[in-house]
């Protein structure tokens, strides 16, 4: 319902009411100003019937409260920050707060139409850097589009909008690039050069499995069945603001949690670290820290290691060779690569990296299938006469 009253100036103020406020019960309302004129009269019959079909349908209609960067922090707080891990949504709050709230954020949520979105493509590809003023690549961009896409999507959801604006509007693409893997002999090479080395068996373990650093180094020795050969990933090592690396549970619904089986090979290296380890905790006795669950890689008195630990470990080791600028993270690669190409169902290969999807290993792995589709396509050559 709708009041108004004549202002000092003789111009008429309408008053809407808008619900109630949750925490405070109270009844709250809004306000416009309009020439006591008859267009001004006109006007403001408009702007109440379209502010109380917003009401009715749900649509907050304070322009100042949802304009899209209150709308994408608010959105930060009670959607990302609950559901997603803490190194995704801090991810996601930098292209938010340093790329899409500069360029639109002033925006009310219910103006931003695919054009202004399409605008913003362009420019960020053109010249988004804000060091450089060169273009972003295609990869950062189609994440802009990706983490806009969700906000609106949820925002649709929630009756703010009508329809995601984001939908029409095509992502770019993202270039293919080659993914650095090894190749069995480099993978002895580096095993070698690693054999007396700490970081010896962090790269049995990525090379062996294709986990993530971030999967390997929160485990824990009850996460490995050395009798029935499995590997259980229930843990994540991230980085979270404010707070540095974090060890997190992972979800039961997510497919990163999962069991892994496990070689002989992999069995017997980490039965060796278990009894060097064990030596360390004679040592330290009392002192030593089971904070963290008793962790397999840890510094010698159980404290966690720093998620760069394992790069920093493995750089050192490659450098001035020929492996040098491999990173632990072509160790999973390399493993998807190596199980692929030798026959490998992709379905397992999704399982074992934790990929969501098959769809997804595919993509990424496009160079090794594409190996196997012409050699399954050769097969049919030398069966069928």
């Amino acid at each position: 319902m709708a009041n108004y009253r004549v202002t000092e100036s003789g111009n008429l103020e309408y008053f809407l009411y808008v619900g109630k406020d949750p925490k405070t019960g109270r009844y709250k309302k809004i306000s416009k100003t309009f020439p006591n004129t008859r267009n001004g009269k006109k006007e403001a019959e408009l702007w109440v019937a379209e502010k109380t079909i917003d009401v009715n349908n749900g649509i907050p209609v304070n322009p100042k409260k949802y304009k899209l960067k209150d709308y994408l922090r608010q959105w930060l707080a009670d959607y990302a920050e609950v559901n997603l891990s803490p190194t995704t949504t801090d991810g996601y709050r930098t292209i938010i707060e340093t790329h899409i709230i500069p360029a639109l954020g002033e925006l009310k949520l219910t103006e931003i139409q695919p054009q202004h979105i399409q605008t913003y493509q362009s420019d960020k590809l053109k010249h988004g850097n804000k060091k450089t003023g060169k273009g972003l690549s295609n990869t950062t961009v189609l994440q802009h589009h990706r983490v806009l896409s969700k906000a609106l999507k949820q925002a649709v959801l929630l009756r703010l909008i009508p329809n995601n604006p984001c939908q029409p509007v095509p992502a770019p693409r993202k270039k293919r690039k080659e993914i650095g893997v090894l190749n069995t002999s480099q993978i002895n090479q580096l095993l070698n050069m690693a054999c007396d080395k700490d970081v010896y068996y962090f790269i049995v373990l990525a090379v062996y499995t294709g986990m993530r650093r971030s999967e390997i180094l929160p485990l824990r020795w009850k996460d490995i069945d050395f009798n029935r050969k499995k590997l259980y990933v229930r843990r994540a090592l991230v980085r979270k603001k404010g707070e540095g690396a974090v060890i997190k549970d992972i979800p039961k619904n997510n497919s990163s949690r999962r069991t892994i089986d496990i070689s002989d090979t992999v069995v017997n290296t980490f039965k060796k670290l278990n009894a060097l380890q064990n030596k360390c905790k004679l040592t330290y006795g009392d002192s030593y820290n089971y904070e963290d669950g008793d962790l397999i890689f840890c510094n010698d008195d159980g404290t966690r290691l720093s998620p760069d630990t394992p790069t920093h470990q493995m750089q050192r080791l490659v450098e001035g060779t020929e492996l040098e600028g491999y990173t632990p993270h072509m160790l999973r690669h390399t493993h998807a690569t190596l199980m692929l190409e030798n026959g490998t169902a992709i379905k397992v290969v999704q399982e074992r990296l934790g990929h969501s999807t098959s769809r997804t290993t595919n993509d990424i792995y496009v160079h090794a299938t594409e190996t196997m589709q012409k050699e399954a396509a050769d097969m049919f050559d030398s069966i069928i006469k």
